[in-house]
């Protein structure tokens, strides 16, 4: 496998879908940096650099178009992925997503998943 320089980070509310997604994101070689909650992912960035934020989109405290909107003032040019069980409209308008929005349903295939971020950042293909 082609190891990546592309740093994560990754809040998810459920611990066993957070360790799921870290471990097959740290599989291809990403630097992941996990949070349980918008507030922990918050604090823990901290001006470290990003490539892509992998969120669930319904969490306490704060959604994730919410969390996203948050660091996208200090890393202009962010990526987003949302995954979610449902959405409850908050990225969903009318019965279609905003433009440019990238989304997963969960639960999810990890096939399914890892190619929704080979399009996102461009993983290499595992060996």
């Amino acid at each position: 496998m082609t190891a990546v320089n592309c740093a994560i980070l990754l809040v998810e509310d459920n611990e066993m879908v957070r360790d799921m997604v870290r471990d097959l994101l740290t599989s291809y070689g990403c630097t992941v940096i996990e949070a349980g909650g918008p507030k922990q992912a918050l604090d823990k960035v901290n001006g470290q650099h990003l490539d892509l934020l992998v969120t669930d989109v319904v969490m306490p405290d704060m959604n994730g178009p919410e969390l996203y909107s948050c660091l996208s003032e200090f890393y202009p040019g962010l990526k987003v992925l949302y995954m979610s069980g449902y959405t409850q409209n908050v990225i969903v308008h009318n019965g279609a997503f905003d433009d440019g929005v990238n989304f997963i349903q969960k639960p999810f295939a990890v096939h399914d998943f890892v190619r929704k971020v080979e399009a996102i950042i461009k993983l290499p293909a595992k060996i």
